[in-house]
């Protein structure tokens, strides 16, 4: 699991607090003043969580958040702000925030915080690689059969992927109802 954090703000000193103290607790903290200098920076640094201020010159926190999602394997994003506004709390929570916080922060909840969202998305990643090897073992192509009905079956099969109905197979014991389930 990577410790790089990104922490996104124009304010110098709150920049430094964080470089500080997150240094000291073992993570590997890169620093932009806004959004844009933030984006040209995310490809290089690859963080597991970036920590924004919501109001910035240029391109605000909520912006980045935006761009920020819209990657592939996006981290994930923590919104502060010295403004306790419920319209751009409930924005960044809809756009995927992992939370926002109202300054003055309090590092040791902020600690607990990025322990949180790095934890939730660790998680995430073994999901997604167990979901991938599972559908990997289970792919039709491993299935045998060219007779026209078990083709009938795998185009049924192929209908009915993405869909969370509930599907009763039957059949004969060892004719294959398991491995079409999994599939």
């Amino acid at each position: 699991m990577s410790n790089r954090i990104l922490v996104v703000d124009d304010d110098a000193s709150i920049r430094e607090t964080f470089a500080r103290h997150l240094g000291r607790s073992g993570y590997a903290v890169s620093l932009a003043s806004d959004g844009q200098q933030a984006l040209s920076l995310l490809a290089e640094v690859d963080p597991a969580l970036v920590i924004t201020d919501v109001r910035m010159p240029g391109l605000d926190g909520l912006a980045l958040l935006r761009r920020v999602r819209e990657g592939a394997d996006p981290p994930d994003v923590l919104v502060i702000t010295a403004h306790d506004d419920m319209r751009s709390a409930i924005e960044a929570m809809r756009a995927g925030a992992c939370d926002y916080l109202v300054k003055p922060l309090d590092l040791d909840q902020i600690d607990l915080l990025i322990q949180r969202c790095l934890r939730e998305r660790a998680l995430r990643a073994r999901i997604e690689r167990q979901t991938a090897k599972a559908a990997e073992t289970h792919a039709l192509d491993r299935m045998v059969g060219r007779h026209p009905r078990m083709i009938e079956i795998y185009k049924l099969i192929g209908m009915l992927v993405g869909n969370r109905a509930a599907v009763l197979v039957r059949g004969e014991t060892g004719t294959g109802k398991e491995r079409i389930a999994r599939a």
